[in-house]
């Protein structure tokens, strides 16, 4: 008897921690859609841990979305390697179903890359890396235009 009742417990809790890591997915979150949680949620995206900000207007509704790199819940923006980023800009194009245009701005040393999508725009903004072992540092959003 005790041995089942610790196999309950623990499938009743793994069944708990599956339904809360679920809600933990990027595509969990759209422009439009109305939100039913926090506003700031930790998460790995393409491999990139972070932490993607969520803006909402007076209905609760999510009008725009950024996503910094971050290794302690949003506190302090962490860097990343130039394959990091390669990753993370394919998955975006597929996710988005377009290719980027990109611009250079060689004041700020920064790549803006942008596409629309369902009257959105997305944009990453990448700092220029040195060579290919370097990092640098990258923002992502997404906002309805």
């Amino acid at each position: 008897m005790n041995e089942t009742l610790k196999i309950i417990t623990l499938l009743t809790s793994l069944f708990f921690f599956s339904l809360y890591s679920s809600a933990q997915e990027f595509e969990d979150y759209r422009i439009g859609d109305k939100l039913e949680g926090k506003d700031m949620v930790n998460m790995d995206i393409a491999g990139v841990p972070g932490t993607l900000f969520i803006y909402t207007n007076k209905k609760k509704l999510i009008s725009s979305m950024g996503f910094v790199p971050s290794r302690d819940g949003g506190n302090n923006p962490a860097q990343v390697h130039k394959g990091e980023f390669i990753r993370f800009k394919t998955f975006m194009e597929q996710y988005y179903q377009g290719g980027f245009e990109r611009t250079i701005d060689n004041a700020q040393q920064k790549q803006h890359y942008k596409l629309k999508y369902n009257g959105c725009n997305v944009v990453i903004t990448i700092g220029e890396f040195e060579d290919d072992f370097s990092t640098s540092s990258l923002v992502f959003m997404i906002n309805k235009i």
